[in-house]
């Protein structure tokens, strides 16, 4: 194989040398490269090209100059998206680790310490039952509008899944345990959260890794 790829490039070697050689030996006898001397500059000519150059020039500068804003803006809008995104993400995400905390409960206070454990705060504080429904208020009301926010956020349809969860969690965490109100709406809030996993936590996790 080696030796006919010499074979095949010996004629182009000795090509390019016959013309090295020849280059040399015109530039000896005195050849020049030169333009003919009859022509004559057209500087009018010249001069429209070189406003046409300018104009082109100008207009690429503006496009370029329009266009880099635009970039920007569309990358910051898409983090912005992707941040609303995760944020709708992370709070179903602790809907549905607050409803395997409290499978096994058996007072309507463990659900609130809980829910406060799993929204806001890692360790527990003793608290009385003013302070305690009033954090629970203020993570709840966080953590609703964050989902609510799911409909504006995804090309497919998110209310489905959120509005039992909604309807449902305010009950859950303010009505009393020995309330006949209280464990429907703990079941029912736990049934939304698990059709909440199996149908919409796929889909907002898909939409977040290829950006859709």
């Amino acid at each position: 194989m080696q030796k006919r790829n010499k074979m095949k490039i010996k004629p182009i070697y000795w090509l390019i040398v016959a013309e090295v050689i020849a280059l040399i030996a015109g530039l000896l006898l005195g050849f020049k490269i030169t333009y003919a001397p009859n022509l004559e500059n057209d500087w009018d000519a010249i001069s429209a090209c070189a406003s046409w150059v300018g104009v082109v020039t100008s207009l690429g500068a503006i496009l370029v100059a329009i266009r880099i804003p635009k970039v920007i803006a569309d990358r910051q809008d898409k983090i912005a998206l992707f941040e609303k995104r995760f944020a709708f993400y992370d709070t179903l995400s602790r809907c549905i680790n607050f409803a395997r905390i409290i499978g096994n409960i058996q007072t309507h206070r463990e659900i609130q310490v809980f829910f406060i454990a799993s929204f806001g705060r890692e360790r527990m504080e003793e608290y009385t039952q003013d302070s305690l429904d009033r954090d629970v208020l203020k993570l709840e009301n966080e953590a609703m509008t964050i989902l609510k926010q799911g409909v504006f956020l995804f090309d497919f349809d998110t209310a489905d899944q959120v509005k039992p969860i909604i309807s449902t969690l305010g009950s859950l965490l303010f009505i009393p345990d020995d309330h006949n109100r209280f464990w429907e709406c703990y079941a029912e809030f736990m049934g939304a959260v698990k059709e909440a996993e199996s149908i919409l936590l796929p889909k907002v996790k898909n939409a977040i890794s290829i950006g859709k």
